[in-house]
């Protein structure tokens, strides 16, 4: 590895630690709406984010109005997902009260104000970079050392987008008693 690609890499990691990154006219957004669906979601799942936004305080003009997931069978065991937007199971959300609902939209939007996705990324790149050079002590192969770094980095990664999961669950509920919607 040279030294631009490490510093490349870095510049990326830095760069996906600043909240502004979730906005509609990213890259990764485009991308995201090619993967998992780019139709507007019902005014209904609208004005829960933009109550969730608010009690966040989030500008919702800097944030992209939530999608409708479609219907790729990989994604079908998810009701909801945040990844540089957010995607909502329209016919799942039907089925929901009130009550999960707020749930469900104030932990998707907990991972846009932590900026999850973003920090999940700088993780996965910063640990194939250590795991690359840290297994060099170990062997000199390089098939062996990227392999290292990539079963790493989904190890380290997994665990760490675990406790993204658990820190929006909480966020989430801390916003919400704050805001008065649950006691």
């Amino acid at each position: 590895m040279n030294t631009k690609y490490i510093l490349h890499s870095l510049l990326i990691a830095a760069i996906c630690t600043n909240v502004s990154t979730i906005k509609s006219e990213t890259i990764l957004h485009t991308i995201c709406q090619k993967l998992f669906g780019s139709k507007v979601s019902n005014e209904e799942i609208q004005k829960f984010a933009q109550q969730a936004r608010k009690d966040f305080e989030i500008n919702p003009t800097q944030t992209p109005v939530i999608r409708t997931m479609n219907n790729c069978p990989l994604w079908q065991k998810f009701i909801s997902f945040t990844w540089f937007g957010t995607w909502i199971k329209s016919n799942s959300w039907k089925k929901l009260t009130d009550k999960e609902k707020l749930e469900i939209m104030y932990h998707e939007i907990a991972h846009q104000k932590n900026n999850h996705p973003c920090k999940q990324i700088g993780t996965a790149i910063m640990t194939v970079i250590g795991g690359y050079f840290a297994s060099g002590y170990f062997t000199e192969k390089k098939k062996l050392r990227a392999l290292s770094a990539l079963l790493s980095s989904i190890i380290i990664t997994g665990l760490y987008t675990l406790y993204c999961e658990k820190s929006a669950t909480n966020h989430a509920l801390e916003v919400l008693k704050n805001h008065g919607h649950i006691v």
